[in-house]
């Protein structure tokens, strides 16, 4: 024997290995619980983040796996014979030789459409469908179109054509069917068949005034056949890695050009800023579900250990009978709950690949969803270190802090102090039922009966917080989708044509007495510093204008920028900026850079004019100013000599508020009428016509409806957490208050009264809550809403919905609901068993 060790001494390991068999065979259910719970909503947790993320950057990965070009550069010229309508070879030889440019795909315009069976040209559809035909492999290889229905056209068979699900709406095509193409006059007819249902990879997620025209693609084997049919052409360009000045690449391709073209430019880099704001709402909701799926874990698993120390008491105590040491009692704590804690990491870990391999959500799902079961390796890896370094720190701080303790009969110690609220109560005449109730909600009690009072009252006002200022946040949201003004469409309806509204529709709504007011405003694409901006510039005074956010209305010498534009063009408000329009050769219709000071910024109508395939103004993209800001020589160049092709060519209108919608698109289309009477009587513009639009939602917007409850689903879940988290508290302290309700009862309580005590004390827990959670969460959401509303350059209009009163309500009734079990328990208290064991 070792003279130097008492023989009742005992080996750690052996003590470690005995636990261990000991827990297996007794316990194994409460830590089995601990291992799901972990497993279950842990890998939900992280599973949720990785969905947030891979959703947020679904859209991206979808371009690299599509072949997406940098920008498009769409060319056309004045008159239908000008060099710049047609595909040139030239042109495109020397886009290559850019040393910037790593490739060009072009696609080109074609005169052919469909005809109607008498032979005739199908005018209803050729304003809202584009006709064109891939070269250089557009469409099938650079910026791939991805096929929904059918099969992808075989660039060598000249009769096959593919279209979007709108495309063939307005075709009045199936998947399958031949339709007959040609020109008027021509002998020729191309019977094509659709062979696909396609998603163009600017589609995923739209602009309401971005849905038509919608493409039709013919295929490579019919451009070579038609490339002298010129109704304009788009090149499609890749810039090699590492080119960062755009708008530099934008003058040299403009410089190219041919005598009197005009080009337009469409960056993929703004589409793509689009899509990732339109997609950020949902893909933050489900992050922050998965934040708090996991301060849930963290919430329903510290009570279960709590229990588990508690009820492992008696054992510690013949542990150190048997001559444990402290480290030992303590790590005795440990085995199970590290088992536990690790294997459920480790099944977490499982549950949110399966979880993250059904993101991306949203519209990009329908067109990119690879099947991902690979593991996001920083959530996991972050997601493994705070579950186990929460959950397993919080066993060694509790096992820590009980190892010392002995089981000894109950002290009474000093009198604790009773709160105010308790004393306001009991001075108020309350009921006992009530006065007792508010104690046991705020004060922590003593001895082996205290319970956690104040982190149960902070869990409450927290979850209540959390549900109201993510209902604040969703009525900001759900205001943002029904008022347009907040999104750059401070107006009722547009007026749009090609050649602008002639003088007798300018009079006659100028004479109606319905109008509030109106404006007109012609919409190019301006070189700023360099920088092709979609500008809107006043033509009329501007009595109806984009919502400013900052500064003040342009006058003459400045102009208004969007904040995105602002942000882009590297400049703040104050400072000076270049706008022109066109190169040397697009003379006389040139114009060198003009100074113009930035007095404010603006949210932006989402809406293209005349101009399309190019960037357009949206909400932070855009700018704007006034004719007056530029030379008059300028201005007369860009004026028809005919009058009634000189009218804007946007005309903003604003009824008057009692004015209802039937009335004002009927006092709409008698202008329309008038307008298109007035060019069917000009010769020079014979075929123009006017158009009216209603309300155009930008991408951001026309994804917020789609989003539909996603907010609220979110509110219900933390509503969900904090019922359960609320539940399993009150059961735990019913536990915990044992003696104290024993004692109630030998004073008389009845169970009616027991039940009544444990109902206060959760009405009170509930009324604190609200009285905390909801001014906090209001406070939150209404910030969180301004900081959002500014990352997408709408107009910051935070609101408290109504639906906040219920919450206050509904934190109430749920509060006595889940006050119903602990009650009964309480009820049910052995009283002589309880204080005979004291």
């Amino acid at each position: 024997m070792d003279r130097g060790r008492r023989p009742t001494d005992v080996h750690p390991t052996r003590v470690y290995l005995y636990r261990l068999r000991s827990i297996l065979r007794h316990r194994w259910s409460d830590y089995l619980l601990l291992t799901l719970i972990v497993a279950a909503v842990g890998g939900l947790a992280m599973g949720s983040v990785v969905a947030g993320r891979r959703t947020q950057s679904a859209y991206a990965s979808f371009l690299r796996h599509d072949d997406a070009s940098t920008l498009i550069m769409s060319t056309y010229g004045i008159g239908s014979n000008s060099p710049a309508n047609f595909y040139s070879t030239a042109l495109e030889q020397r886009l290559r030789h850019l040393p910037e440019i790593a490739e060009v795909g072009t696609w080109v315009g074609t005169n052919n459409a469909p005809l109607e069976p008498d032979g005739s040209l199908n005018f209803a559809v050729l304003n809202s469908v584009n006709i064109a035909a891939s070269l250089g492999g557009v469409f099938f290889h650079e910026d791939r179109v991805t096929v929904i229905k059918g099969r992808m056209a075989n660039p060598a068979d000249p009769y096959q054509f593919m279209t979007s699900e709108l495309g063939a709406r307005l075709l009045g095509v199936h998947l399958g069917q031949t339709l007959v193409f040609g020109t008027t006059g021509e002998t020729i007819r191309l019977p094509m068949r659709l062979v696909a249902i396609v998603a163009f990879n600017d589609a995923v997620i739209q602009d309401d005034t971005d849905r038509t025209p919608v493409n039709l693609v013919f295929t490579p084997a019919l451009a070579r056949t038609e490339e002298n049919q010129g109704n304009g052409t788009w090149y499609a360009i890749r810039l090699k890695p590492g080119v960062k000045d755009i708008g530099q690449v934008e003058q040299q391709l403009t410089r190219l050009l041919p005598a009197g073209g005009i080009d337009n430019f469409k960056l993929t880099a703004a589409t793509e800023a689009k899509v990732e704001s339109a997609m950020r709402p949902e893909s933050i909701a489900i992050g922050v579900f998965g934040l708090i799926a996991g301060l849930s874990t963290v919430g329903i698993c510290l009570p279960i250990m709590a229990r588990l120390l508690v009820n492992s008491q008696d054992e510690r105590e013949v542990l150190r009978a048997l001559g444990a040491s402290k480290s030992a009692i303590a790590a005795d704590f440990y085995i199970g709950i590290g088992a536990s804690v690790f294997l459920g990491t480790v099944l977490a870990s499982v549950v949110s690949v399966a979880v993250g391999s059904f993101a991306p959500l949203g519209p990009v799902r329908t067109v990119y969803h690879p099947r991902d079961w690979s593991p996001d390796w920083a959530v996991t890896t972050g997601g493994v270190a705070v579950l186990v370094g929460t959950l397993f720190g919080a066993a060694v701080i509790m096992g820590i802090r009980r190892a010392g303790r002995k089981l000894t009969p109950y002290q009474p110690g000093p009198p604790a102090r009773v709160s105010r609220a308790v004393d306001a109560a009991a001075s108020a005449g309350l009921p006992a039922t009530a006065v007792v109730g508010a104690r046991f909600a705020v004060e922590p009690g003593q001895g082996r009966s205290s319970v956690p009072a104040r982190s149960v009252l902070f869990g409450a006002i927290l979850s209540v917080a959390l549900v109201v200022t993510t209902v604040t946040f969703a009525s900001g949201l759900r205001t943002l989708v029904s008022r347009p003004a907040l999104y750059g469409w401070d107006w009722g309806y547009a007026l749009t044509g090609y050649y602008g509204l002639p003088p007798d529709a300018q009079a006659a709504l100028r004479n109606d007495p319905s109008v509030q007011a109106w404006a007109g405003y012609t919409s190019v694409n301006a070189p700023i510093d360099g920088h092709s901006v979609p500008v809107l510039i006043s033509v009329t005074t501007p009595s109806v204008r984009p919502p400013l956010v900052s500064g003040h209305e342009p006058g003459v010498g400045q102009i208004v920028l969007g904040q995105a534009t602002l942000t882009a063009l590297h400049k703040r408000v104050g400072e000076t900026v270049g706008v022109g329009y066109g190169s040397p050769n697009t003379a006389p219709l040139y114009l060198p850079p003009q100074p113009l000071k930035i007095v404010g910024t603006a949210t932006f109508p989402t809406i293209a004019g005349a101009t399309t395939f190019a960037d357009h103004t949206s909400m932070g993209v855009g700018g704007l100013f006034s004719f007056d800001s530029l030379p008059r020589s300028f201005v007369l160049q860009t004026q028809s000599p005919d009058p009634v092709q000189s009218g804007p060519a946007l005309v903003f209108v604003r009824f008057r508020p009692s004015v209802s919608k039937s009335t004002a698109a009927a006092h709409l289309r008698r202008i329309v009428a008038i307008a298109n009477q007035e060019f069917a009587s000009d010769p020079q513009a014979v075929g123009d016509v006017v158009s009216y639009l209603p309300v155009q939602r930008p991408a951001s917007i026309v994804n917020y409806q789609s989003t539909g409850d996603t907010p609220l689903v979110l509110a219900s879940g933390l509503a969900v957490a904090a019922i359960v988290a609320l539940a399993l508290s009150m059961v735990a302290s019913v536990r915990r208050r044992r003696r104290d309700l024993a004692v109630l009862k030998t004073l008389g309580f009845v169970r009616r009264q027991m039940i009544g005590a444990v109902a206060a004390q959760a009405l009170v827990t509930a009324l604190l809550a609200d009285a905390f959670g909801i001014p906090l969460g209001i406070a939150a959401g209404r910030q969180l809403w301004i900081a959002f509303a500014r990352s997408i350059d709408a107009v910051p209009a935070p609101t408290v919905p109504a639906s906040v009163a219920l919450v206050a309500v509904g934190a109430v009734l749920i509060s006595l609901l889940v006050a119903v079990l602990p009650g009964r328990l309480a009820a049910r208290t052995p009283a002589a068993r309880v204080l005979r064991a004291d």
